[in-house]
């Protein structure tokens, strides 16, 4: 695991040991409790993007549901989401898409059934593409230890 900001990018594997997808996530306060927000991208660029938020309680079977992204004040987009438990999971639309909406952006909302969520997008420019080489190549890129030289 290595971190870039406040995220911390791994390489995750099926059962089997292939490649599956790089994760970052991030986690984010509010008073005693840790809400994590999460962004996976896969080799081909399949992206998803978590919320695990203990205040949320969705029941403890896997379901789907329609949602929104917005970035900033601009118009949302409309998503689909797996939900299960604290847990919610998005489909993103294409990388080429949100790649740039994430970078510009300040403040991500993402709302789901009745539960909404607002997070201030810190870092993503260094953890972005740090992302995207691990998604390439299967391990999250080595971080040079502070004063080294180039």
């Amino acid at each position: 695991m290595e971190r870039f900001g406040g995220w911390f990018l791994s390489d995750e594997h099926q059962s089997g040991g292939a490649f599956s997808h790089c994760l970052m996530v991030n986690p984010y306060f509010r008073g005693e409790a840790r809400v994590l927000l999460s962004l996976s991208l896969s080799a081909d660029r399949q992206a998803l993007l978590g919320v695990s938020d203990p205040a949320w309680a969705f029941g403890p079977s896997p379901l789907a549901r329609g949602g929104t992204l917005a970035f900033d004040q601009k118009s949302p987009w409309g998503v689909r989401a797996t939900v299960q438990g604290h847990v919610a999971q998005i489909s993103l639309p294409p990388w080429p898409k949100v790649r740039p909406a994430l970078l510009e952006a300040e403040i991500l909302t993402m709302k789901v059934g009745d539960k909404t969520a607002r997070f201030r997008l810190l870092d993503l420019e260094q953890a972005l593409p740090a992302l995207e080489s691990c998604a390439a190549t299967g391990k999250p890129p080595r971080r040079e230890p502070a004063g080294s030289a180039r």
